[in-house]
């Protein structure tokens, strides 16, 4: 059988205490839900740039393990005017449906699929 051809950027690392484990999640985070939850309910948002969550939806980003920027843009976004707010809502609303609703998601898979098995 041949090896998958991801394989190779395919790492188990091996984790020996609570802390290292928490970085090495927040590190490898995939696309965050919540961030595609809020997008789509119009809700602009403020997360650290982990991850996917560039991906996920237009946010207010701040660097992994800084509470104090963190804070800084919380603090930035309760005070952008509420026009404001609910433009950065709708554009969250938009990327959430044209990069992720149903029928874009099941293209992609299907495209997954028909490359790994393309004897289906």
């Amino acid at each position: 059988m041949d090896e998958h051809p991801y394989a190779a950027a395919i790492t188990f690392i091996p984790v020996t205490d609570l802390q290292a484990s928490a970085r090495c999640y927040a590190d490898a985070l995939g696309l965050p839900l919540v961030l595609l939850e809020a997008a789509a309910s119009g809700v602009p948002a403020v997360a650290a740039d982990v991850g996917g969550v560039r991906e996920a939806a237009p946010a207010f980003l701040v660097p992994p393990s800084d509470p104090a920027q963190l804070a800084a843009a919380m603090s930035r976004l309760m005070d952008t005017p509420e026009a404001e707010r609910r433009a950065l809502g709708l554009r969250a609303r938009r990327h959430a449906v044209e990069r992720f609703s149903w029928p874009v998601v099941v293209e992609q898979w299907e495209r997954l699929y028909r490359e790994l098995a393309p004897w289906t």
